[in-house]
């Protein structure tokens, strides 16, 4: 198995002004928040029942409580459909969630030490055991605002149940909200199309709006729109987009949905993985063979649901495609493991078979043996923490001692790289100081640790937080261009640290940046009514703060013998400004300067020089 490499980026802070790649295009409503939770559950799935849901303000009731610290619960009900679910989500025990990848989650209530806790449940449905997996974009400790994507897998099944939650998060433009807006399906073989997903449109002003045109960004195309019923829609009312997806090879698979409402593009990121290995049932049935009826019977995720789990003791196939059915079972003896390379001679009957004697059986369509002898090989296996992740056994079963073979191999994702190495955001570069109104950038690249290729369209999640504070809150999600260069432009009104998330793909786990912070000195505009006159003149001089400081101290300093000297101290007024009056009786010339000292949000600011001249 070939090894994942880390992930490395390098970042620097320009102070030219550059425009982000891929950057989210409509500017925050200020004051306004966005609120919805999506639901897309895959045909199989229980909880869901291959249904679709979205609840949003004024269609439907969206509640969040709990803790960080503990779990947080997402309840919703009502909406078009009037049906009601339950969500909960948690670190691993003895963890605070935080933004970031959760994998290998189980249910909440009962997940094993180490692992995260994912469990959706509702309208009379639940889950026993739990496979699942969730990423927070975006949390405040106080459960005020919260994002997140996730998938659920019910009993081991295959079928997912997934969606996006966003609470109380600022909202794009006023006119129209567009979920979801993170899109992630569930992994699907290369060349099968998976579940197709629904985009919706609300109108949410007081008018008409139009959807002139959805479509797939150019390099897209792994992801379709396979039909759109959105036009004018009048207020309150809502229409729908709706994307496929069908990897064309395996990998994560990227995209964006470019949805145009009055004119402004609205994007949608979309994403899934295609699933790597080998995966297909093929059997040979010779005349006489009672359960495969002397026939040739073949299947492959195109056709077929193919699934298969175990341990290294024990695994289990099933094939479900049109109305045939077909499951497999295979056991080692006490004295060997499911190794690759292993033949298993002398099987007899699973579960039927003593420990000293493999086990097996293959039946389905209504056929099946009393008693049986066969053999199987491992021609590959692969294994994490004792659970299989990707096998291919072939097999020969002979049913009731008759001399007629069945014969055949089944694979599960087989010769799949599963493994994924931690990878590394390096952020190179000090913090930089700004004047209040100027911009910065971060500049960087993103590259493979071991083998520097470049890691193109690739999304990065941008966070800002108050300098000093652990209070970190999204603020634009990004792509990298193909070269793998990121850009980003920043224009901070206050002191703030700066980091960057990476939340992997397929083969690069997620990795987080340490913090470069920009501090913010205000912008102090000084200036006097007159710049000379004669002994005895008194002078004015006038200053303003921005931002506003209203009720913040400003000294007047006058340059004496090498140093400056405060000559005068005023209180900002609501509007940050103050004024000073200065009479000078003797001649020369004097130099005058506007201090501001720093305070919580800002570093200390100083205003440009003004020279007067006294006399002559």
């Amino acid at each position: 198995m070939r090894k994942r490499a880390a992930v490395v980026a390098s970042t620097l802070l320009g102070s030219a002004v550059l425009l982000p790649i891929g950057a989210e295009t409509p500017a925050h409503a200020a004051g306004s928040q966005t609120s919805y939770v999506t639901m897309v559950s895959e045909v199989g799935d229980y909880v869901g029942g291959g249904a679709s849901w979205i609840w949003r303000p004024g269609a439907g009731t969206i509640g969040v409580t709990g803790s960080p610290s503990s779990a947080v619960n997402v309840s919703v009900s009502g909406g078009p459909s009037g049906t009601g679910f339950n969500m909960s989500f948690a670190a691993p025990q003895g963890e605070t969630l935080d933004v970031g990848r959760y994998e290998d989650a189980e249910r909440t209530p009962f997940r094993s030490a180490g692992h995260p806790g994912i469990d959706i449940h509702g309208d009379g449905r639940g889950c026993n055991t739990i496979e699942g997996s969730f990423t927070v974009l975006d949390l405040a400790p106080d459960l005020s605002r919260l994002w997140l994507v996730y998938e659920q897998h019910c009993e081991g099944g295959d079928a997912a149940l997934f969606g996006e939650i966003k609470y109380g998060m600022p909202a794009g433009q006023a006119d129209a909200l567009v979920a979801a807006d993170n899109l992630q399906w569930p992994s699907e073989y290369p060349g099968v199309s998976s579940r197709i997903v629904p985009v919706t449109v609300a109108n949410t002003s007081a008018s008409e709006v139009t959807v002139s045109g959805a479509s797939i960004w150019a390099g897209s195309s792994d992801f379709g729109v396979a039909g759109n019923s959105c036009g004018t829609i009048v207020p309150d009312a809502t229409c729908v987009v709706y994307v496929s997806f069908k990897p064309s090879a395996t990998g994560t698979r990227r995209g964006v949905l470019a949805i145009t409402v009055d004119g402004v593009v609205r994007r949608v990121s979309l994403s899934g993985d295609g699933m790597d290995g080998r995966t297909s049932w093929t059997m040979h049935s010779e005349p006489g063979d009672y359960i495969g009826g002397g026939q040739d019977w073949a299947y492959t995720p195109a056709d077929a649901t193919i699934s298969a789990s175990g341990t290294e003791s024990y695994i289990s196939f099933s094939v479900r495609g049109g109305d045939d059915w077909w499951d497999a079972d295979f056991e080692a003896d006490s004295g060997h493991l499911l190794l690759p390379g292993t033949t298993f001679n002398g099987a007899t009957r699973y579960p039927f078979n003593s420990t000293s004697t493999p086990g097996m059986d293959l039946f389905g369509n209504g056929r099946g043996c009393n008693k049986l002898t066969g053999s199987f090989t491992v021609n590959d296996a692969s294994y994490e923490s004792g659970e299989m992740t990707g096998v291919s056994i072939s097999f020969e079963q002979h049913c009731e001692g008759g001399p007629a073979a069945l014969t055949g191999t089944l694979e599960w994702r087989a010769g799949a790289d599963a493994t994924k190495t931690r990878s590394a955001i390096d952020l190179m570069g000090t913090s930089a100081q700004l004047t209040f109104g100027s911009s910065a950038s971060l500049l960087g690249n993103l590259h493979d640790a071991l083998t520097d290729a470049p890691l193109g369209n690739e999304p990065l999640y941008v966070y800002s937080s108050p300098h000093g504070t652990d209070a970190w809150r999204f603020l634009k999600r990004i792509n990298t261009a193909d070269s793998g260069r990121y850009s980003v432009s920043v224009e901070p009104k206050q002191n703030l640290d700066y980091r960057l998330n990476y939340f992997g793909s397929d083969g690069h786990r997620q990795a987080v940046a340490d913090k470069v912070s920009v501090l913010v000195s205000p912008r102090v505009s000084f200036a006097a009514d007159r710049t000379s006159g004669p002994p005895g003149t008194t002078f004015t001089f006038s200053a303003t703060v921005k931002p506003n400081h209203e009720g913040q101290k400003v000294a007047l300093q006058r340059r004496e013998n090498g140093s400056w000297k405060v000559v005068g101290r005023q209180d900002l007024s609501s509007t940050s400004a103050a004024t000073f009056s200065v009479r000078h009786s003797a001649a020369g010339q004097f130099r005058y300067r506007i201090r501001k000292p720093a305070d919580a949000d800002h570093v200390a600011a100083t205003s440009g020089v003004v020279e007067i001249q006294v006399g002559r």
